[in-house]
């Protein structure tokens, strides 16, 4: 459905459906590869070991209340401690839990860890939502820039090369939850 970003010709290439697709997908771009279904490389691996290593920065200079629900939510019943409440905010209970969760190779990344991997590798990354041709796909940046539309000019990215992602929802990609390519 999107067959140039900005008058670039875009190929979409396949990663591995199995909770790490976002890291193994940012690796690959990263060092140009085109095979990155084959499964987890180290350097997949050592992003999502610095995301989550990172996360507790991250809080500290975020909404933290709006961040508490996004963990919440984002953490499976049997791994959210029954007596965390969202409403009163991140707690080190909360913050253990899902860096604990997002150490997980089979835990999918979400907002959280797509901002972070922005601000650790410096590049902006562009998502497209590939389920829905009304999408224009939203940057996340590596500064102070917050989440913003893409707007269909490549020089909207200045001189900085960005990272492209289509993002699936679990709707149509059966099977499966989210998934990044």
């Amino acid at each position: 459905e999107y067959p140039d970003v900005g008058g670039h010709p875009i190929t979409w290439y396949q990663a591995t459906p199995n909770g790490s697709c976002f890291f193994i997908s940012v690796d690959a771009a990263m060092r140009k590869l085109k095979n990155a279904h084959t499964g987890h490389s180290e350097g997949a691996k050592q992003l999502r070991r610095d995301v989550v290593e990172y996360i507790p920065n991250f809080v500290k200079t975020s909404n933290p209340n709006a961040l508490a629900f996004e963990m919440a939510d984002i953490l499976p019943s049997d791994i959210l401690p029954s007596d965390i409440d969202a409403s009163a905010g991140i707690t080190k209970e909360l913050l253990s839990a899902y860096q604990a969760y997002m150490s997980q190779d089979s835990s999918w990344a979400g907002q959280i860890e797509v901002t972070i991997a922005a601000k650790l590798i410096k590049r902006p990354i562009l998502i497209y939502k590939l389920n829905s041709p009304q999408d224009r796909g939203n940057i996340y940046w590596y500064d102070k820039r917050n989440t913003q539309n893409f707007t269909g000019e490549y020089s909207q990215f200045g001189n900085d090369e960005p990272i492209i992602l289509g993002h699936i929802n679990s709707s149509v990609h059966s099977g499966h939850g989210t998934h990044y390519i």
